[in-house]
Formats: structure tokens, C-alpha cells, sequence
């Protein structure tokens, strides 16, 4: 026998001290204290929705105190998005509580919770793209009326159009990656484990 065909064979072999994924290998997954997937995202989550309550201070104060009238706008918009980000995290810690209840059938339960989790990943990816379309139309309206002349160099368009390009990107790759780090790769575990308890049901 060839040595890459015993190695072959070798790793086909089951490993006795690898659990299964079976119904009470993810139900213990979803209630897995501490480093759990589940209890993970509550305590991203949980952080998030200080920083939020944070920034609505920070923009009432904003909005009542600013001497700056051109700010007032971006004060404004920070308030009336955290307050249209109060639903959303409320939605989110909600689906993330009813994960750890063992509902039957426990795989379609826990299917559909995490859909709706990553409907409102991207709900919060939506939102955030449209607050700085927002924010660079105003800032480029702002701009017109303060430096009108900035419009009329070709440089200073360009160096303009690149700033805002930049921005957006950034914006964009940030998010994607705030996204994935808190919640994506816990949900990856757990859709992981979804796919094996499906393929060893079809068997």
C-alpha cells in the first residue's frame, strides 16, 4: 500500500473525540455560556446599543447647544438616527433571546431566527450607506454655499469628488468588516452547524 493511500484512509477514519451535530449538540451550542456564538452577539449587541444611547446624548446637546448653524443639520440627522436605530437593536437583542429557547422543530426555528439576523445585518448596512449619501449631499450643498468657489477650479472639484469617493468606500469596507467581526463569523458557526444536523438528517 501506497503511503498516500494510508493517509488517505487514516483521515477518513471517524474521530472518537469529535462530538456530532446533533439536536442537543445545537441546542447546547445556541445556550453555550460565555465564549457561545449566541452569547457572543448579546454582549456585541448590548455594547452597540450603549454607544447608541452615547451618541443620542451627545447629538441632543448638539442640536440644544450648538453655536454653529451650519452643524446643526448633522446634529440633527446623528439624533433622527439613533432614534430610528432604537427599533432595530431592540429587534436584534429580541431574535438573539429567542435563539437559546429551544423551540420545535429546534432546526427551522433557529433557520429562521438567523435569516431574520441577517436581514437586519444588512438593514443596518442600508442604513448606515444612506446616512453618509445623506451627509455628502448636505456637506456638498454646505460647501456651494460657503465656498462656492470650489466649484469652479477643476483641482479642487476633483480633490473633492476623490475625498468623498474615499469616504464612501471606507465607510463601506468598515461596515462590512465591523459587521462580520461582531456578528457574521458567529453566525457562519452556527449555519455551519445547521448544514451538518440537515446532511446528517438526509442520510
Amino acid at each position: 500500500m501506497e503511503l498516500h493511500d494510508f493517509r488517505r484512509q487514516w483521515q477518513q477514519q471517524p474521530m472518537p473525540d469529535e462530538p456530532g451535530v446533533g439536536p442537543a449538540a445545537l441546542h447546547d451550542l445556541l445556550r453555550q455560556p460565555g465564549a457561545g456564538p449566541v452569547v457572543r452577539m448579546q454582549r456585541n449587541a448590548r455594547a452597540e446599543l450603549l454607544m447608541l444611547v452615547l451618541s443620542l446624548g451627545v447629538s441632543v446637546v448638539g442640536v440644544l447647544y450648538s453655536r454653529v448653524s451650519g452643524l446643526r443639520p448633522f446634529w440633527l440627522l446623528l439624533l433622527a438616527t439613533c432614534l430610528a436605530m432604537g427599533p432595530y437593536y431592540y429587534a436584534k437583542l429580541r431574535i438573539l433571546r429567542q435563539l437559546q429557547v429551544g423551540t420545535n422543530p429546534l432546526r427551522h426555528h433557529v433557520a429562521s431566527q438567523l435569516g431574520s439576523l441577517r436581514g437586519l445585518l444588512r438593514l443596518y448596512y442600508r442604513i448606515t450607506m444612506l446616512v453618509l449619501v445623506v451627509m455628502i449631499g448636505y456637506l456638498l450643498y454646505w460647501t456651494y454655499e460657503k465656498a462656492p468657489m470650489v466649484y469652479q477650479s477643476p483641482q479642487r472639484s476633483l480633490w473633492l469628488g476623490l475625498t468623498l469617493l474615499v469616504s464612501a468606500l471606507l465607510t463601506h469596507w468598515i461596515t462590512k468588516w465591523m459587521l462580520q467581526r461582531l456578528y457574521g463569523r458567529n453566525l457562519d458557526r452556527l449555519e455551519a452547524a445547521l448544514h451538518e444536523l440537515r446532511d446528517e438528517n438526509e442520510v
